[in-house]
């Protein structure tokens, strides 16, 4: 299959990713997986877009002149909760 088009988004489509991993933590695929598949079920949308949920990766994509097309669409930055 030939991915066309660049971007993180682009590859998930592509390939039919419902998530894309971390490949630097410690757990085993199949848990990370799990994981975010609960948690991206139970958040709610962000109030600043809702097109996107309000989901805290544990490596939230930046961009970077070393990563040409991998620039994020949406970054949450900080959050505040009373």
């Amino acid at each position: 299959m030939i991915v066309v088009g660049a971007g993180i988004a682009c590859w998930a489509r592509t390939w039919g990713q419902e998530v894309v991993l971390n490949a630097n933590t410690i757990e085993t695929t199949a848990e990370q997986y799990n994981s975010l598949i609960v948690e991206k079920t139970l958040v709610d949308r962000s109030q600043a877009d809702p097109r996107f949920l309000q989901f805290f990766p544990s490596s939230e994509l930046t961009a970077s002149w070393a990563n040409p097309g991998t620039s994020p669409t949406f970054t949450h930055k900080a959050i505040a909760h009373s």
